[in-house]
């Protein structure tokens, strides 16, 4: 039948074109609900962002070093005459040859306070001193990527030092500045999880 202008063929081609514009909205609409819940359908703000990084324990309590007491090497650091002077630390300067692998730096009652190993007789040449206490001071920047069928979300965020300990001579770096540190979790089975590097 030839499409007419005319008399009842026109009549007839309204439920056809009705039909089609139907299904061109339906198409329309389908296309734009998968771009908005596509994989990158997953938000996160800052603040469940912020609150992930505390739950995953991405940044310790505290900022540590560890020395080991009976290293010659150590003992011989002119850091150690600062913290000697200071009244933190005593040291051996004149070893023996029967104090091979014996400590030769020993933490006072006042570097007692900082050491964060476990308690442990005299003889325990590792110790871990805490320089500074941790903590996230804030999020950022949240930067999400789709890799296949995976989403990451990378979180920047801030963290800062303070109850600064004398023993922050032995590292390197500026305790009184804040680091930026990133962090990336991957979306699954519902939730972010923290993607361990």
């Amino acid at each position: 039948m030839a499409v007419c202008a005319i008399g009842d063929n026109f009549v007839q081609l309204k439920p056809l074109m009705k039909i089609m514009m139907r299904n061109l909205s339906l198409l329309f609409a389908s296309c734009l609900l998968l771009c908005a819940c596509g994989p990158a359908g997953h938000d996160l703000s800052k603040s469940e962002a912020l609150a992930l990084l505390k739950e995953n324990k991405v940044v310790p309590a505290y900022y540590f070093t560890d020395i080991s007491t009976a290293d010659e090497s150590v003992a011989r650091k002119p850091q150690m005459d600062t913290l000697e002077a200071a009244g933190l630390v005593s040291v051996n300067r004149h070893p023996t040859l029967n104090d091979i692998g014996k400590p030769l730096v020993f933490l006072t009652a006042a570097g007692r306070k900082d050491s964060v190993s476990s308690p442990a007789s005299a003889e325990k040449t590792e110790r871990r001193l805490r320089v500074a206490d941790m903590r996230i001071k804030e999020v950022s920047d949240l930067k999400k990527s789709v890799e296949g069928n995976n989403e990451f979300i990378d979180v920047t965020f801030v963290v800062e030092y303070t109850n600064i300990s004398l023993f922050h001579i032995l590292e390197k770096g500026d305790f009184n500045k804040p680091s930026i540190l990133i962090r990336r979790f991957g979306y699954s089975d519902g939730k972010w999880a923290l993607i361990d590097e």
